[in-house]
C-alpha cells in the first residue's frame, strides 16, 4: 500500500498491437492521490482499451483492479 502507482488506459482501434511509433487517439488518466484511482471510459462502439499501472520512479507494488460495464451513457 505504500507504492505510488498511476493508472492509465489507452483506447486502441485497430486489429495490430500499438507500438511507441502510433498515436493514441484516447487516453484517461489518473494520478495524484496514490490511495484510491478511478478512471472513467466511455464508448458508442466495441472498443479495446489497454490498461496500465505504472509506478512512479522505480516504485513497484501489488495493487487491485475491478471493472464495472453499463449500458448507455450516464
Amino acid at each position: 500500500p505504500c507504492a505510488h502507482l498511476d493508472l492509465f488506459a489507452m483506447r486502441w482501434d485497430s486489429e495490430s498491437c500499438p507500438s511507441s511509433d502510433h498515436l493514441i487517439n484516447q487516453c484517461e488518466a489518473s494520478v495524484g492521490d496514490w490511495k484510491r484511482k478511478s478512471v472513467r471510459l466511455v464508448s458508442n462502439h466495441k472498443s479495446t482499451w489497454y490498461v496500465v499501472v505504472e509506478g512512479q520512479g522505480d516504485d513497484e507494488g501489488t495493487f487491485a483492479l475491478s471493472t464495472q460495464c453499463r449500458k448507455g451513457l450516464q
